[in-house]
């Protein structure tokens, strides 16, 4: 008896915690002044024109970051500021940002209380998503699910390309791009949220995952593991940062 009400209490916690998702999920949308339809259902899909093409502001080699194990090749980062986006694209890069949102807020303070000193650059970074189409189409975890985007909709503010070049193979890349759209119409992990959360205000690894879940990092961490990167990264626990300061991405 006392196994089968210890069972049922973790069932209503987690159905609690899914429904404060979900409302979460419309609060943040209405802040964000998102109507109804704008807002993704299963596997929708948003497109818009991408705009002006302009030069990286900024560009460099990803020396001095923690590279990948297995990962011989060396990545380029492009800065793009706002007004600015990049003439071309390679399905199975991905883009840094950093955004003023609620969850990416939250987010950003956490990371700030985790990286300091030399790594305090790398808690810029709030938000990441997966290249997946030629013109730029990306795949990413927003407050109401798994969308994808066009990547013109970072265009009023800085983003960064990391390009992962040509040792990422075409195969590699395909695989990465094949699992982000396998993601579209997913819902947000907001329970994964939590975890994270506690990981960074702990530094307990607090795993809270529900299958088909994910917040942006995972998403764009499990893609580059299918495409062979990324091998010993715990995707549920691995934050934009992260990613930043493996691939050595400054502000």
């Amino acid at each position: 008896m006392p196994g089968a009400l210890a069972v049922a209490g973790l069932a209503i916690s987690f159905h609690v915690l899914n429904a404060v998702g979900r409302t979460w999920g419309r609060f943040a949308a209405d802040m964000l002044g998102v109507s109804e339809e704008q807002r993704p259902g299963r596997g929708s899909v948003r497109v818009a024109n991408l705009g002006r093409v302009s030069p990286p502001t900024r560009a460099r080699d990803a020396s001095g970051g923690d590279l990948p194990t297995g990962w011989g090749g060396k990545a380029r980062v492009e800065r793009y500021g706002p007004g600015e986006l990049a003439s071309e694209y390679e399905p199975g890069d991905f883009i840094l940002a950093h955004r003023n949102r609620p969850i990416a807020g939250l987010i950003s303070l956490g990371q700030k209380r985790r990286f300091r000193g030399a790594d305090a650059v790398f808690a810029h970074w709030s938000h990441c998503a997966q290249i997946v189409d030629k013109d730029g189409a990306i795949v990413e975890a927003e407050a109401l699910g798994v969308v994808k985007s066009p990547i013109s909709k970072y265009r009023a503010k800085e983003f960064h390309l990391v390009r992962l070049g040509s040792e990422f193979d075409p195969d590699d890349r395909r695989r990465a791009v094949d699992y982000a759209s396998s993601q579209i119409g997913s819902s947000f992990g907001y329970l994964a949220l939590v975890g994270v959360s506690v990981y960074l205000l702990t530094g307990l690894p607090v795993r809270l995952m529900r299958r088909g879940h994910q917040i942006c990092s995972e998403l764009v961490v499990r893609a580059l593991q299918a495409g062979g990167l990324l091998k010993d990264a715990d995707p549920s626990l691995t934050l934009p940062a992260d990613l930043a300061k493996s691939f050595n991405v400054r502000p």
